[in-house]
């Protein structure tokens, strides 16, 4: 059972004395899997939805000439992957997650981004969690990653705590460097509990 920020959770386990009860409270992390890649490049119905109190855009926006992004055949976890087409120059996409009612971004919250990739080919670029005010970057961590082409499904992550107060939406960025297809799935943004 999950009721704000904790959840309870329980087992029942037979032993000679009769039947144990186990039960078990843990503080939550607010986690959404992003996409699922089932209905469109980011399902519209994860809108105001298995995020608590949060809105999610309803879609990954593309950047950089030439560059494409769309809903293909594939994926990891399903049926449907998106596919980052590198352009004339660096090709980006991005989604913002803007937090509403009784959930706030707090200053010392670290929040967890992490997306699998795969590509044929050798590519590299780099992943970024950024804290934004409306519509200004007030601050933000990424990584580089690479991957040599071939070896599939590849777990990429990026980690940032919150150090200004104003921020009320964080923004997710995958960079692609090079000239080939990057293709994503299983996307999950997880808050951790306050350091």
């Amino acid at each position: 059972y999950g009721s704000g920020e904790y959840s309870i959770s329980f087992f029942i386990a037979p032993s000679d004395k009769g039947l144990l009860f186990f039960f078990f409270k843990q503080k939550t992390a607010y986690e959404i899997k992003e996409c699922d890649w089932s209905s469109d490049v980011c399902s519209s119905d994860l809108a105001n939805s298995s995020f608590e109190n949060a809105t999610i855009s309803n879609s990954w926006l593309v950047i950089g000439t030439g560059a494409a992004f769309s809903r293909v055949a594939g994926g990891l976890f399903g049926s449907y992957q998106g596919d980052l087409v590198y352009g004339s120059a660096t090709a980006s996409v991005y989604h913002t997650i803007t937090f509403t009612d009784t959930k706030k971004i707090n200053v010392g919250e670290t929040w967890n981004y992490s997306i699998y990739i795969k590509s044929s080919a050798a590519c590299s670029g780099t992943i970024r969690l950024s804290g934004y005010d409306t519509a200004v970057e007030d601050e933000f961590t990424s990584a580089n990653w690479s991957l040599s082409g071939g070896e599939g499904w590849t777990k990429i992550n990026v980690s940032h705590t919150i150090a200004d107060s104003t921020v009320d939406r964080v923004r997710i960025t995958i960079t692609l460097t090079s000239n080939v297809t990057l293709s994503l799935d299983g996307a999950m943004l997880v808050q951790n509990n306050r350091a």
